[in-house]
């Protein structure tokens, strides 16, 4: 299958080698790009894209306006968010608004295009902040080893509990 993948970054070198990289990859397509939030949503409404890069950092709207919009809109497409300056809190947002992945600048390409790759084994929804595994693998990729607390759903604490390689809390809420 062909990606149809969207590219957004502030810095024109930055998408540069994202293009170089990605571009040696038959089986994906850059099919939009440009520099602030405003073109990825315009982009996401004119393109059919299944994955688009976007960095957190953006002149216009934050990578998490971007995702925050596109979720209001129920979008299918899978989101990687991008950062220079990379933490856990920042990737748990990430998450947290509905992206697929998080990949820290500088990158190695093959870990970004794996992150692709995984990005579009999921669901063509917002399901990923949902789902207590990729919330787990997240956390273990990018080395958290904080006492994690978290708001159990139904079914989810033991799937967490189980793909987590960090301390785990549970904070478990009843249902009024």
């Amino acid at each position: 299958m062909l990606i149809r993948l969207g590219l957004f970054d502030d810095h024109d070198i930055v998408r540069a080698g994202f293009r170089y990289i990605l571009e040696r990859h038959s089986d994906i397509q850059i099919v939009a790009e440009g520099g602030t939030g405003r073109e990825a949503l315009d982009a996401v409404r004119q393109v059919e894209m299944h994955v688009c890069l976007i960095d957190l950092s953006l002149p216009d709207l934050s990578g998490i306006d971007v995702l925050h919009r596109l979720r209001e809109r129920s979008s299918p497409l899978r989101i990687i968010m991008l950062t220079g300056y990379g933490d856990v809190p920042t990737a748990v947002r990430a998450i947290q608004a509905g992206a697929a992945d998080f990949i820290e600048k500088p990158y190695d390409p093959d870990a970004l295009v794996a992150a692709i790759d995984r990005a579009m084994e999921l669901p063509g929804n917002f399901e990923p902040m949902c789902n207590p595994v990729s919330q787990a693998e997240l956390l273990n990729r990018a080395g958290c080893e904080l006492n994690v607390i978290i708001g159990l759903c139904v079914g989810h604490d033991s799937l967490f509990i189980r793909q987590s390689q960090a301390l785990v809390t549970t904070l478990v809420t009843k249902d009024r």
